[in-house]
């Protein structure tokens, strides 16, 4: 009996050494990443800034760089808000998962049910597109980013966007492959699911649709589609991006450019503190979706290219290092006019890792394999 209490004794102390070494591996280094960040903004000719909240061994921490407005010189506060671009995303991933459990969506819908192909001409893949090709890029549907869209809305900063008259400037463009047999990036799917999800819930404005369903019962104060009204909040950080005139490129305070407010792709404003507390809701009390949506937003096609980031709704970081030396983290990084995001949680370790810039070339990637998030990318 001694023996048999000695042997569980030994392997009860084993798992806790097991325990403490992993801890003290994957621990995150808190001072390092406020080094980094503060580094960056003192030499960044620029003078942008960035917020970053650091969680790890059940300490939190709150960094801030920079200045949150170059004009005025006034110095980047925890507060301040940002538009979180695709982070965005996560949002209305959760509120399509939340529609097929209440049976109005499957995964298997296909958006041609749903949608009118008259308000999409010529939109290639729209026909074979589903709901479940889209949360995990799969679809194959050309990505309306970038090129005529964007010199569009830059030139007409007061024209706020309606999804019809972004997905337009796609024109003829071709599928990138047949939907459902590949991986490539796409905001347009993500378009097109607010647009589903605005017409099932009967709603033209998804602040309200996202403030009942997602903002207030995670408690987020500050997160919000923006109103096409102007001057914008004051809490807001002024973004700003390199814009070209002419012949030449300034760096120019874009923040008031409508670029994609009334977008399910990117819309979004918010604040590290409460992307904190919808990262805590989705993945850590798991509050927001049933535990099998849950898993499989987390889980990804193992038949797309490890070069995908994976998940349904979700980045995944790391699934494609096989070493063990990097847990997997889960979130979603964030590029919009003006801005920068990053947003992640382990549950292998309770680590979590939010940043947000007034810049979009705040080296979000760089400084997150400098702390031990991140692994080399294949």
């Amino acid at each position: 009996m001694k023996k048999a209490f000695c042997i569980i004794r030994l392997v009860a102390f084993s798992l806790i050494a097991l325990s403490v070494v992993s801890q003290q591996t994957y621990a995150l280094d808190a001072d390092k990443l406020e080094k980094l960040i503060t580094d960056y903004t003192a030499k960044d000719p620029w003078n942008v800034g960035a917020v970053a909240l650091v969680h790890t061994q059940g300490t939190e921490r709150i960094v801030t760089a920079g200045l949150a407005d170059r004009d005025q010189n006034i110095a980047m506060r925890a507060d301040n808000r940002f538009h979180i671009a695709s982070l965005s995303k996560m949002f209305t991933a959760v509120l399509t998962y939340q529609l097929i459990e209440e049976g109005k969506l499957s995964l298997d819908t296909q958006i041609n049910t749903i949608l009118d192909a008259q308000d999409y001409p010529n939109l290639d893949n729209f026909a074979d597109t589903t709901i479940a090709m889209i949360l995990e890029h799969s679809s194959g549907l050309p990505d309306f980013i970038g090129g005529d869209f964007n010199d569009k809305a830059i030139a007409a900063r007061n024209h706020n966007w309606s999804a019809r008259e972004a997905l337009s400037f796609l024109g003829n463009s071709p599928a990138s492959f047949k939907a459902g047999a590949g991986f490539e990036y796409s905001s347009t799917g993500y378009v097109l699911l607010g647009e589903i999800i605005k017409l099932i819930e009967q709603e033209d404005d998804l602040n309200k649709i996202y403030t009942r369903r997602i903002f207030e019962p995670c408690g987020l104060e500050h997160t919000y589609f923006p109103p096409p009204t102007r001057p914008r909040a004051p809490e807001l950080a002024r973004g700003y991006d390199m814009i070209t005139t002419t012949s030449m490129s300034n760096l120019t305070d874009v923040s008031d450019i409508m670029w994609g407010e009334r977008l399910a792709d990117g819309g979004l404003v918010s604040t590290v503190q409460d992307l904190e507390k919808f990262l805590t809701a989705l993945l850590i009390d798991k509050t927001l979706i049933t535990d099998a949506h849950l898993t499989y937003m987390m889980d990804m096609d193992h038949q797309l290219p490890e070069s995908s980031p994976g998940g349904r709704g979700l980045m995944l970081l790391n699934h494609y290092d096989h070493s063990d030396d990097y847990p997997l983290y889960y979130g979603h990084f964030g590029k919009y006019l003006g801005y920068s995001s990053a947003a992640f949680y382990s549950p292998d370790n309770g680590n979590m890792v939010i940043i947000l810039a007034n810049s979009p070339f705040f080296p979000l990637h760089k400084i997150l394999q400098e702390v031990g998030v991140l692994a080399p990318l294949p």
